[in-house]
């Protein structure tokens, strides 16, 4: 997952600017929240490469200093290694600790007192999901940096049947503009109608 893939929003803004400033979150820990779609795992991706975080999961051993990154803290929390990494970061042993869940972190299943008010304490930024107008402005500009001035009935159509989210609005304008490469024309109405039509015939064979 590329920063260059990475389909911003005003939803994803904060999200992308706390991460940005990962050097200064309070005690070094922090968390980003935010439903499936929303494009968290993508954003928290793109933070690793770019401070070379340690991917950290239930069983690993602590890493003794360094970046880390805990995904889906509020499916998969290892109690004893949550609390390890929370502790480092505020002791200065690690430089930041980023995790990523659905839900925010007072509401993760923890067993350990002394890790329920770390994580109480624990910042965190919120990423929304985008709503309708914000996925309708996201696939214009994806169609527009292709060339393509989109009429609304053609947005409509795909808004009606794509994935519900930044990501899923680029890999439907990638499809469709392979599938329009194919065909020696641009994206418009008659080749999304094909391009569903196909998809729907494949899926009742």
């Amino acid at each position: 997952m590329s920063a260059t893939s990475f389909v911003a929003s005003p939803s994803s803004a904060p999200a992308e600017s706390a991460l940005s400033a990962w050097r200064g979150w309070p005690n070094g820990a922090f968390a980003l929240i935010g439903p499936s779609g929303a494009g968290k795992t993508h954003l928290a991706h793109i933070w690793a490469d770019a401070a070379g975080a340690r991917a950290v999961s239930p069983g690993d051993s602590l890493p003794g200093q360094g970046v880390a990154l805990y995904e889906d803290a509020d499916r998969n929390l290892d109690d004893e290694l949550a609390f390890s990494l929370i502790n480092n970061a505020m002791n200065g042993g690690m430089e930041a600790v980023l995790f990523t869940a659905r839900t925010r972190p007072v509401t993760w299943p923890s067993r350990l007192p002394d890790l329920d008010s770390r994580l109480r304490a624990l910042s965190f930024v919120e990423i929304e999901a985008p709503g309708e107008a914000e996925l309708a402005q996201i696939l214009s500009k994806l169609l527009r940096d292709r060339h393509v001035r989109p009429r609304q009935r053609l947005i409509d159509y795909l808004l009606r049947r794509m994935e519900r989210s930044p990501g899923g609005a680029r890999d439907l304008v990638e499809r469709l503009d392979r599938a329009a490469a194919a065909r020696g024309e641009r994206i418009n109405m008659a080749l999304a109608r094909d391009y569903f039509s196909d998809g729907e015939k494949a899926d009742a064979e």
